[in-house]
């Protein structure tokens, strides 16, 4: 499911603990309402950018991935269980054509 032009759903939940250990990273709905407002604001940033596109480290950790024995910087946290903040693990400059 995309939520605005340049991020989906899927990009804003992937999680490779999730997937490593096998945990449902599947938002609820009003997470969900969260995260269409959080790709809407990326949108912003990636056009102040000049349409540069952004890497996505994480838009929404299930209860599971913040847990002791997965969360790698608890710090990382303080959004992501309501899919209001996000992390960018680093700009992907491209070369113009």
């Amino acid at each position: 499911m995309m939520l605005t032009p340049h991020f989906s759903l899927a990009e804003l939940t992937f999680s490779e603990t999730a997937q490593r250990k096998q945990i449902n990273n599947t938002p609820p709905p009003v997470i969900v309402q969260n995260l269409h407002l959080l790709a809407a604001g990326l949108e912003d940033v990636r056009a102040a950018l000049g349409g540069l596109p952004l890497r996505i480290n994480s838009g929404y950790r299930c209860p599971a991935l913040r847990s002791p024995g997965c969360r790698t910087d608890p710090a990382n946290d303080r959004g992501t269980r309501y899919g209001r903040m996000q992390a960018l693990w680093e700009l992907q400059y491209l070369p113009s054509v």
